[in-house]
């Protein structure tokens, strides 16, 4: 079974993104989508990434067997 869902909605129409974006080089950071991890379905979870050097990125996580199996980012930003 596939599910999906997104954290903060959109970035682009908040007034500030950066304040619901995801370092996903900061230690612990998978800890957020916790309450998405389940032992029988797959998720896909989007949400707004900030870069170290404050860009911004539509990314996805893929959560599977309780835990983080995957993440990516888009190409390019998505806000500056």
């Amino acid at each position: 079974m596939l599910s999906g869902s997104d954290i903060g909605g959109v970035g682009g129409l908040l007034s500030r993104p950066a304040d619901f974006a995801i370092d996903t080089h900061a230690r612990g950071w998978s800890q957020c989508l916790r309450r998405f991890e389940a032992n029988t379905v797959t998720s896909i979870v989007g949400f707004t990434e900030i870069e170290r050097g404050e860009r911004l990125y539509n990314s996805a996580a893929v959560l599977q067997n309780g835990r983080v199996a995957g993440c990516i980012a888009s190409f390019y930003p998505a806000m500056s």
